[in-house]
């Protein structure tokens, strides 16, 4: 969904990319006609696309592979490569550094973020439209790769929720479903999240008025497959082994919006 949404996937990367961002301590103003210029003082960050490693790995009898059709081998390979970018996606929104995660659009410093209340908010047309008005106040203007990122339970709620008295549903349906913006759909939005004493019923959402300002890095040659006939020999199986090497980054962070305490 992240790519479908625009973020920017870069591929065939080698060493860490690092990309350098400034971020301005001061504003400019006003001169007289012979004025000094007023000095803009900024701040370096960098957005680094740090090399982090997932694998999942499979076993099959070589009975099953010598009586498979070559529709299995294609199965075999989609089913790997599926549960890699999945995991690479749930990274790129959740991930919090900790063990050997990179860190996604959630917890990167800088986002914007609504607070719908101690125990969480039931989500309301309002919560949308402030996690809209997030990246316009830090004048992030929204471009054609603006849009939401919902989970199923979020979207089946705003199909049955009105967006005010005698006003339409929320979601409206179409390619432009949400405030007039597009929005993709994932279970890799958390829907189980607690605020206070809400119970684990809270649902992630986040929006982005450019999702291009995400980067996903994929290093190498892609999802890197390795077929061992020997380890697993004497037992009559083969072990399949699909490693990807991947690095997320946030270039604009506040480009973006989150709210976690959605109750749906």
């Amino acid at each position: 969904v992240l790519a479908g949404m625009g973020a920017t996937v870069l591929t065939g990367l080698r060493s860490t990319l690092e990309i350098p961002r400034f971020e301005s301590a001061t504003a400019a103003t006003w001169n007289t006609e012979i004025g000094s210029a007023t000095a803009v003082t900024e701040s370096t960050a960098r957005v680094d696309l740090t090399l982090k490693r997932s694998a999942v790995t499979m076993e099959l009898s070589r009975q099953a592979l010598v009586q498979a059709s070559p529709q299995l081998d294609k199965a075999i390979m989609q089913h790997l490569t599926r549960c890699l970018l999945e995991l690479l996606e749930y990274g790129a929104m959740n991930g919090d550094g900790a063990s050997n995660s990179p860190v996604g659009i959630r917890s990167t410093a800088g986002i914007g973020a609504v607070v719908g209340g101690t125990d969480g908010a039931q989500l309301d047309f309002t919560h949308l439209a402030d996690m809209e008005k997030a990246p316009e106040i830090a004048n992030c203007p929204p471009t054609e790769n603006a849009g939401f990122i919902v989970n199923g339970a979020t979207k089946r709620w705003l199909r049955t929720k009105a967006a005010g008295t005698n006003l339409p549903y929320i979601w409206t349906g179409g390619e432009r479903p949400l405030l007039g913006w597009r929005a993709g759909v994932t279970g890799n939005l958390p829907s189980n999240l607690s605020k206070g004493a809400s119970g684990a019923v809270c649902s992630s959402l986040l929006y982005s008025a450019d999702w291009s300002q995400l980067l996903l890095g994929i290093y190498g040659g892609g999802i890197d497959l390795t077929v061992d006939r020997v380890t697993k020999a004497a037992e009559g199986k083969i072990k399949i082994t699909a490693a990807l090497h991947a690095g997320v980054g946030v270039l604009l962070p506040a480009a973006f919006s989150k709210m976690d305490d959605a109750k749906t």
